[in-house]
């Protein structure tokens, strides 16, 4: 929104992609298991997103202008061991404490949440909780990890998002790998075709 403006090449996402990987994996991440993504739209985000699927966890994004009640209810119904978010976002020009908002989340049942990874962006928001690691420290715990993917099957879950809740609580809606590679094959022919 700030208009900043970051460019990758596919060989230079793909090794952040795996730096990503690995920090979760040191994280204990696995398999099956689910993190919930809590970000504004950025290049941090887009590779959190890759890394989740690529080791075979699960991620559920979470609309970074909702409030602490929805995301907390988010983050239980995802069973997630791991948040990713940032210190701060933007919504129409207005600084947006994303932190913060997690904190409050956390307090109204974050008690499976296991690591709340912040990438500081700017403001310095105060460290919580023993469970909080800032983004560099969290690629720094990586290193020495394996960044690589995890074959999958078709039917298995890449990702979950939550419908709207407006006529009843957010029900989880899951996507599977099969479906996902269906996506990106399909753009790719519909926008570089």
């Amino acid at each position: 929104e700030l208009g900043e403006r970051r460019e990758f090449t596919y060989r230079e996402l793909t090794a952040e992609v795996e730096r990503v990987a690995a920090g979760l994996r040191a994280l204990g991440m696995d398999k099956g298991d689910c993190l919930t993504i809590y970000m504004p739209t950025s290049p941090e985000a887009i590779t959190a997103m890759l890394a989740t699927v690529r080791i075979g966890a699960i991620h559920s994004v979470v609309f970074a202008g909702f409030g602490a009640g929805a995301l907390a209810e988010r983050i239980r119904a995802s069973d997630s061991r791991i948040v990713l978010t940032a210190d701060i976002g933007y919504r129409k020009g207005t600084e947006v404490q994303l932190k913060e908002i997690v904190d409050s989340a956390m307090e109204m049942g974050g008690e499976k949440v296991e690591h709340v990874v912040v990438l500081r962006r700017g403001g310095e928001s105060p460290v919580t909780s023993d469970r909080e690691l800032g983004w560099d420290e969290f690629i720094e715990r990586g290193e020495g990890h394996d960044g690589g993917h995890v074959s999958m099957e078709a039917n298995e879950p890449a990702y979950i998002l939550a419908t709207s809740g407006t006529t009843a609580k957010p029900k989880l809606t899951v996507s599977t790998h099969g479906g996902y590679q269906v996506h990106i094959h399909s753009m790719g022919r519909w926008v570089f075709a």
